[in-house]
């Protein structure tokens, strides 16, 4: 039974991951196409998996940039 618990464990860790690494990615690319609300809300995704990723703040940081918020500039 452990062992199960800690292979569903392992398993939403690397679910998590995943997800994490597609909102960054979305986010990345939808930046690029100037797609500031699908970025935005991917940005946003990425964060509620990682509060303290630097990539993610990074992006939120060239969101704001493009949408000229000089305020959240400094995410």
């Amino acid at each position: 039974v452990l062992l199960l618990a800690l292979g569903s464990l392992a398993t939403l860790a690397k679910a998590q991951g995943s997800a994490f690494r597609q909102a960054l990615v979305a986010a990345e690319r939808a930046l690029d196409a100037g797609d500031l609300a699908k970025a935005a809300e991917q940005v946003q995704r990425a964060l509620e998996r990682d509060r303290r990723s630097v990539e993610a703040w990074s992006l939120g940081a060239r969101l704001a940039e493009a949408q000229a918020r000089r305020d959240e500039r400094l995410w």
